[in-house]
């Protein structure tokens, strides 16, 4: 049986921006954006928004969702398959995250610190593609906006968010 996730890439700043990892508060301690598994018939994005404040306390006021960005990574976690689906917004306050019980720190990091930190390279990967995406403005291969409904979200275009413009 596959297991399904789905996180948000906070992020913060202009060029070089700025990302929130979070450590985990379990071995190995990795360091990630704030993700986790879907409940019940919960769609990608809506897993995303509510472990996003779960873990950081973020709701969607304090960010703006940068819609055409869509990440997808798979591999196996625990002797099964694992597919996380993460989404990218821009943190539009200065209000520093909340720890959950699942994270014992947090960093607001560049994308070469954050690659640093990193256990795994698909992470990496992750995070090459949002700061090229952010640099760039074009949408992410795996985006089909089509298939998201950011209706009740806040969405930020072109490196603003709509509190900037």
């Amino acid at each position: 049986m596959s297991v399904r996730a789905a996180g948000i890439i906070l992020y913060r700043g202009s060029r070089p921006y700025e990302y929130l990892l979070m450590k985990a508060n379990y071995p190995p301690y990795h360091w990630s954006p704030p993700k986790g598994h879907l409940d019940g018939n919960e769609t990608d994005l809506q897993a995303a928004v509510r472990e996003v404040e779960e873990e950081s306390g973020y709701k969607p006021g304090d960010y703006a969702f940068n819609k055409n960005f869509k990440h997808e990574m798979e591999y196996k976690a625990h002797g099964r398959n694992k597919t996380v689906v993460y989404f990218m917004a821009e943190l539009v306050n200065n209000i520093p995250p909340t720890l959950s019980k699942e994270h014992q720190d947090y960093k607001w990091v560049s994308l070469e610190e954050g690659c640093e930190l990193f256990v795994h390279h698909q992470m990496e990967d992750l995070f090459h593609a949002a700061d090229v995406h952010l640099a760039m403005n074009v949408p992410s291969k795996e985006c089909k906006q089509s298939e998201l409904d950011f209706s009740d979200i806040p969405i930020a275009s072109e490196g603003k968010s709509k509190e900037e413009k």
